[in-house]
C-alpha cells in the first residue's frame, strides 16, 4: 500500500505532517481493469500459505526486542511508530480476508479507529495504546487463524471476485494484504536503525 502525505494540524509541539497509508483498495489494481484473472494463471495455493507464513515471521521478527516505550517511539515531524506499523498490519489483514472471504472480522475494541488507514497516532492518548506484547500475540493468533483458513482455499474460490472490490479476484486481495505488510515491516526496520542513530536500544536480527 502506498503511503501519501498529509497535512495535520495538532497541539504544539506535535508534529505538523504525517505519513498517512492509502486504503488498500486504492493499490495493487488488476492489470486488465474489470477482469478477473483465469484459474491456472496465479500462484498454487502452496505458494500463497508459504508467501503468508515468510511474511508474517519477518514482521515478528522485526518486533523482538523492542519495549513499549520505544515501540512507540516515533522520529521527529513523524507520527507512525512501531507499534502502529504493527496493529496496522494486523486490521489490513482482517479487514481484507474477512471482506473477501466473507468472515467475521476479529478485530480488538478501538483497533479499527486506532491502527487502520484512516487513523491519526497524534490523537490517540499513551495511555490508551495496546502493550506491544498484547499486539504480537493478535499478530501469531490471526497468523495461525488464517492461515487454517487459506489452506482449505480451492483455486476456484481464490479466483472468484471479491465481493467488495469485483474487478479483483480473492487471490489479489489476499495478495495486496500481504504486500502492505510487508512494506509496513520494511518501515518497522527502518525505525529499529533509527533508534540505533538516536539512542541506545538492543539491536535485532533484521539488520
Amino acid at each position: 500500500m502506498e503511503g501519501v502525505w498529509a497535512d495535520s494540524k495538532g497541539a504544539p509541539g506535535t508534529a505538523s505532517a504525517r505519513w498517512g497509508p492509502r486504503l488498500p483498495d486504492d493499490s495493487l489494481e488488476e492489470p486488465t481493469p474489470g477482469a478477473v484473472r483465469k484459474s491456472g494463471t496465479s500462484m498454487s495455493d502452496q505458494t500463497l500459505l508459504t508467501l503468508w507464513d515468510d511474511v508474517r515471521a519477518k514482521t515478528l521478527d522485526a518486533l523482538k526486542g523492542l519495549d513499549d516505550i520505544h515501540a512507540r517511539w516515533a522520529p521527529p515531524n513523524l507520527q507512525n511508530s512501531c507499534l502502529w506499523h504493527a496493529g496496522h498490519n494486523y486490521v489490513v489483514a482482517e479487514f481484507l480476508a474477512s471482506r473477501t472471504l466473507n468472515l467475521t472480522p476479529n478485530l480488538p475494541a478501538g483497533w479499527q479507529k486506532m491502527f487502520s488507514w484512516e487513523s491519526n497516532p497524534a490523537h490517540t492518548h499513551t495511555e490508551d495504546w495496546p502493550p506491544l506484547s498484547i499486539v504480537t500475540s493478535a499478530l501469531s493468533e490471526q497468523h495461525r487463524r488464517l492461515r487454517e483458513v487459506f489452506a482449505a482455499l480451492t483455486p476456484e474460490k481464490l479466483d472468484t471476485a471479491d465481493p467488495g472490490k469485483p474487478e479483483r479476484s480473492t487471490r489479489r486481495t489476499l495478495l495486496i494484504a500481504m504486500q502492505d505488510e510487508s512494506r509496513h515491516t520494511g518501515e518497522i526496520m527502518l525505525l529499529r536503525k533509527l533508534m540505533t542513530k538516536t539512542f541506545i536500544v538492543p539491536g535485532t536480527s533484521t539488520g
